[in-house]
């Protein structure tokens, strides 16, 4: 949400600034954006390969949704199931799985169903951290290219603008309007490497960092569940992760006692 009033806020304050000279479809060109936009999304994509340039697309809808999880969350989860499995063993977990949204959470209970060892829960969980980790990567350097590429490709639209212009140099009443629509490409190129791409790169490298700290806090707690903790151990090893957050419903170690 601040990335968009961030970027919003920017765009208000642009119009603006161009209100102010009477004439903000001077700073309208199609040509010019669809020569910025792109060819910097064509050079994203050779770069990095078709299925990167869709899912750093994809990315920034995950993160503008909000689609994450907190250790405060888990507690509850990891709770019940710990709650479970000390009445009735490990195979009912197979009961809980329906309630659990989070794919990396699912996977570590069924692992944890199916009869793994710590060894190897740790194993299949750090498996699944790294494909996440590479995945984020690639995306976060997918949107530090478009903040690398779009303000040189702006420079190639202004040096176009300025060939034309030079061409049409027998008419004095063209140049300030030619220099003009040349120099629209730089603004564009700058415009989206400094107010889109630079902004989205940066808080998608917070969102996957704050995703990580999840899998590691989740990972502890189904480790803990593995072993045969108590629900009280596993609750406050958890929200001790997170104090700043809130525990989303009543504790389950309640239900134990």
């Amino acid at each position: 949400m601040s990335m968009l009033l961030g970027i919003v806020g920017t765009l208000a304050l642009l119009v603006w600034s161009m209100s102010l000279g009477g004439a903000v479809d001077a700073f309208v060109s199609i040509p010019s954006l669809a020569l910025v936009v792109g060819g910097t999304a064509c050079l994203v994509l050779a770069r990095h390969g078709w299925e990167i340039f869709v899912f750093h697309l994809q990315s920034v809808s995950t993160m503008i949704r909000g689609v994450e999880h907190s250790s405060a969350k888990l507690a509850p989860t990891l709770v019940d199931c710990a709650v479970l499995v000390k009445k009735e063993g490990t195979l009912v977990l197979e009961s809980q799985l329906q309630n659990v949204t989070d794919p990396y959470l699912r996977y570590g209970i069924q692992a944890i169903i199916d009869g793994c060892d710590e060894a190897r829960l740790v194993m299949l969980l750090q498996q699944q951290v790294d494909a996440y980790e590479r995945r984020f990567n690639n995306a976060v350097s997918a949107w530090k290219s478009w903040a690398e590429i779009s303000p040189a490709m702006g420079l190639i639209g202004t040096l176009i603008g300025l060939v034309e212009m030079l061409r049409g140099m027998k008419n004095p009443d063209q140049i300030g309007p030619s220099m003009a629509l040349a120099l629209i490409a730089t603004f564009y190129g700058v415009f989206f490497a400094n107010v889109v791409a630079g902004p989205i790169a940066v808080k998608l490298q917070q969102y996957f960092e704050q995703q990580l700290r999840y899998f590691e806090s989740a990972a502890a707690g189904l480790q803990m569940l593995l072993r045969g903790a108590s629900p009280r151990v596993i609750e406050e090893s958890l929200t001790s992760q997170a104090p700043w957050e809130s525990v989303s419903k009543p504790s389950a170690v309640a239900d134990e006692q």
